[in-house]
């Protein structure tokens, strides 16, 4: 916990140096709560309000480019929309960014667009530092989630890559989803049963997270209590979230695409976290009604750390060709080319049901049919209370592959396009980016043995030691630096992941 601590500290003076950064009248908002006073709060909300307005409304994005205040007054969005017109006005934009890329002169941003660029730059910064959170991470858990890490970089590119926070831990509380999206990028199936808040459910949740700290580490703090589910079809959904904060140090984010259904029990939600360091909600909107809705019901500051996600069909962003898209589409809705990575999944660590009392061990990749959710299942198990789950999470990191051992198969990554010994290393390149190897003198040996694929490690050293006299160590060492790096293929080879048993399944808990 001390390690924490100190990262937590280390991320606040983080958000400090973020806010200076942008001048001396901007402050922390996010990160650090009760440092901006309440004109601060509404001027950023506000301007939130516009963008979140802007991208999801066409017909408010045509009239604000005509006739820019006449549109922010029919919404009822109370901003001067020329104080903050770099934010939503594209083509200055790009005009703008050019201009300083030529070493041109540019205006100064407004305080107003100084404040808001601040918040996104500290949220920015609090969703790398729980992606890249040390503490609780290492030992072999932490080798292997870091592979999955560079291993996404490689075959999904660094932009999405960046926005995968890889959180070590989610629960769903129930099976299935209500909602029933037809872009579910996850395929949640029809809700048939949940998680009930009873004494003994209340005992085995409350274990479970005591145990995943335990084996995991202090990390489980970044973890979540939905997947192919929305949270908030679980009516003890309070009551998990209040032990789990108790357990792991915060509450878990919410994405609910039902925020208006029980609107108390929302607002409820939403005052628990308010005053909480670093606590971001989300909305996903799903029709143009529903912002009318949601923009009706609830203030600007009120949702000043819920990011309202456009999902909408007006927005014009087009959904992931995961889970449930990948077999049907509505008329009028884009989806993402086979080009663009293709999965919303964002962890990498253990996928718990409670209700089936299952875990998964799984991390995002491009969805595929082998993979149409966008994420591998790398080993599943069952447990019935915490002693089994304990013996079963060490059982699947043992068996996660950390590390290179003698009978290993090695081979290259399959979304590697071009593998290059050179004069100064040997160069492996994705579609997307390049890293380069240096200092092991039989790269082009080893080059050869990875393209085969089918030998094993112990075989791959043998013979490059037998070749050229590269000691064996040297060989394990840099194939553990390529496995590190996400080169080497580690893509479960069975049909179905192997099912690992800890305990008998209980039956189903009905709603």
């Amino acid at each position: 916990m001390a390690d924490m601590r100190k990262e937590r500290e280390e991320r606040e003076e983080r958000a400090w140096e973020i806010a200076r950064s942008f001048g001396e009248d901007v402050v922390p908002l996010f990160t650090v709560p009760g440092c901006a006073d309440s004109e601060y709060v509404s001027a950023v909300a506000r301007t939130k309000r516009l963008l979140e307005r802007w991208s999801m409304d066409n017909v408010f994005r045509a009239r604000l480019y005509e006739h820019p205040q006449e549109a922010c007054d029919a919404y009822g969005i109370d901003i001067d929309p020329q104080n903050v017109r770099i934010l939503w006005h594209e083509q200055e934009a790009r005009q703008r960014k050019q201009d300083r890329a030529n070493g041109l002169p540019t205006p100064q941003d407004s305080r107003s667009v100084r404040r808001y660029r601040s918040f996104i730059a500290e949220k920015l910064a609090f969703r790398d530092w729980m992606r890249d959170v040390k503490a609780g991470v290492s030992g072999r858990f932490g080798l292997w989630r870091l592979q999955q890490m560079h291993r996404c970089t490689l075959e999904l590119g660094p932009a999405k890559s960046a926005g995968l926070v890889h959180a070590t831990v989610a629960f769903e509380l129930q099976k299935g989803c209500s909602v029933g999206c037809w872009f579910c990028g996850v395929g949640a199936e029809k809700l048939s049963a949940h998680f009930a808040y009873s004494p003994e459910h209340a005992a085995l949740w409350r274990d479970t997270l005591d145990v995943c700290r335990d084996v995991i580490g202090d990390s489980v703090f970044n973890g979540f209590c939905y997947w192919a589910s929305d949270p908030l079809d679980n009516p003890d959904y309070i009551h998990f979230i209040t032990d789990f904060r108790r357990a792991l140090g915060r509450y878990p984010q919410t994405t609910t695409a039902i925020p208006l259904r029980n609107e108390a029990k929302t607002r409820e939600i939403l005052d628990m976290v308010r005053d909480c360091a670093g606590e971001i909600q989300r909305f996903s909107i799903l029709t143009l009604k529903m912002l009318d809705d949601v923009h009706s019901r609830f203030t600007p500051e009120e949702l000043i750390n819920v990011e309202l996600l456009p999902l909408n069909r007006e927005s014009g962003v087009p959904k992931a060709n995961a889970g449930h898209a990948r077999v049907k589409s509505p008329r009028g809705h884009a989806k993402t080319s086979d080009e663009q990575p293709q999965t919303i999944a964002c962890m990498s660590g253990f996928l718990f049901n409670m209700v089936d009392r299952s875990v998964r061990m799984v991390t995002p990749c491009h969805a595929s049919d082998r993979w149409p959710n966008g994420y591998r299942v790398l080993a599943q198990g069952h447990f019935d209370n915490a002693e089994q789950l304990r013996k079963l999470l060490i059982r699947l990191i043992d068996g996660a592959g950390h590390v290179v051992t003698h009978d290993t198969t090695v081979a290259l990554n399959p979304c590697l396009v071009a593998t290059t010994v050179t004069r100064e290393g040997y160069d492996i390149a994705s579609i997307w980016v390049k890293r380069t190897l240096v200092n092991f003198p039989a790269f082009a040996a080893l080059d050869r043995l990875l393209r085969d694929g089918v030998h094993t490690a112990a075989d791959v050293a043998t013979r490059i030691e037998d070749e050229t006299g590269t000691p064996l160590v040297d060989t394990f060492n840099i194939l553990n630096e390529l496995l590190r790096l996400g080169a080497l293929d580690t893509e479960p080879a069975e049909a179905e992941p192997v099912v690992q048993r800890v305990g008998a399944v209980k039956a189903m808990d009905s709603a």
